[in-house]
């Protein structure tokens, strides 16, 4: 039986860019990925969470910066 820890369920830096891109249909930046994985601490809930806040909006930066 296999163990799932914490560390496991979260994004890495990498899977968080890609998942961007793939969301956003553009490139992510470096400073949005970092401080996404920063404020979501990779969660998944808080990526997507962010993604439906830029359906009309494009300013990543901006949303990613006034994240509480």
């Amino acid at each position: 039986m296999g163990e799932i820890r914490v560390r496991d369920l979260r994004f890495s830096p990498e899977e968080i860019g890609a998942f961007l891109e793939q969301a956003t249909g553009g490139p992510a930046e470096g400073i949005a990925t970092a401080l996404l994985e920063e404020k979501t601490e990779g969660w998944v809930t808080g990526l997507c969470l962010t993604v439906l806040s830029l359906r009309h909006r494009s300013d990543l930066d901006r949303i990613v910066t006034n994240l509480p």
